[in-house]
Order: C-alpha cells, then sequence, then structure tokens
C-alpha cells in the first residue's frame, strides 16, 4: 500500500518505504524469515493471488480478442457502404483484427 502511494504523496510515501525496509532488513538480520513485518503491520493487507491475477489477464486478453473481432465485424459492415471494392475489403478487414 505504501508504495501505491509513491504517485500521490511522493515524500511521505517514501519514508514510509524506507521505514518497511528498515523492519524488514532488522527482522532479517534476527533470523525472522517467517515474519519479516510485524502482524499489527499486515491487518489489512490483501495478499496476492496467482489465480486472481491469471483470472484478470485472460479476461484482459479475451476482451482484446473480442475488440478486435467486433472491429472488423465492424469494417466489414461499413467498408462496402464506403464503396471500397470486394477484392480489397478482405484485406481492410485483417487488418482491422491485427491492428
Amino acid at each position: 500500500m505504501a508504495l501505491h502511494q509513491v504517485d500521490v504523496d511522493p515524500e511521505s510515501a517514501l519514508t514510509e518505504l524506507a521505514r518497511l525496509q528498515l523492519v524488514i532488513a532488522e527482522h532479517h538480520l534476527c533470523g525472522r524469515q517467517a515474519a519479516l513485518l510485524p502482524a499489527e503491520l499486515l491487518q489489512d493487507v490483501r495478499p496476492v493471488s496467482r489465480l486472481r491475477n491469471a483470472w484478470r489477464e485472460s479476461a484482459h486478453v479475451a476482451m482484446t480478442i473480442l475488440a478486435a473481432l467486433a472491429a472488423a465485424a465492424g469494417a466489414a459492415h461499413v467498408l462496402p457502404s464506403m464503396g471500397v471494392g470486394e477484392d480489397v475489403r478482405p484485406w481492410l478487414t485483417l487488418g482491422r483484427v491485427f491492428n
């Protein structure tokens, strides 16, 4: 959360990040590998989920493919009304998909 604050309030966010890094370094030196940050600092933290990230990335890819297909369908529908010849239409439609 402190890292996300760097863009909002850089001075205080960087101070907080430095403080957290010092705490992590001290715990590491003391051999507390399983608890590098105290539990009170981690109370409201939501852990990163690989499954959630994989689903989100898959959804982004699927939406990109659907948007490209919609653009190609739109181009295939609009090109005849613009007077584009039939021999050029497939190339322009494919160009919309891969653009």
